[in-house]
């Protein structure tokens, strides 16, 4: 019976690459920023942004 010997292994190294892939995540969080400067008054914006059949523009 070869399939369980080779299954283990199989089972315990995505074991190790899941403890891996949380461990990176949780000790390199990603973050990204991204802003713009618009020249033009609060509710002007707001207005544009509400408007979802201008979205295009």
């Amino acid at each position: 019976m070869p399939f369980p010997a080779l299954l283990l292994p199989l089972i315990f190294w995505t074991g190790i690459a899941a403890v891996s892939s949380w461990a990176v995540s949780r000790a390199l969080p990603l973050r990204a920023d991204n802003s713009i400067e618009i020249d033009a008054p609060v509710e002007k914006v707001w207005d544009f942004i509400e408007e979802t059949n201008r979205v295009p523009e």
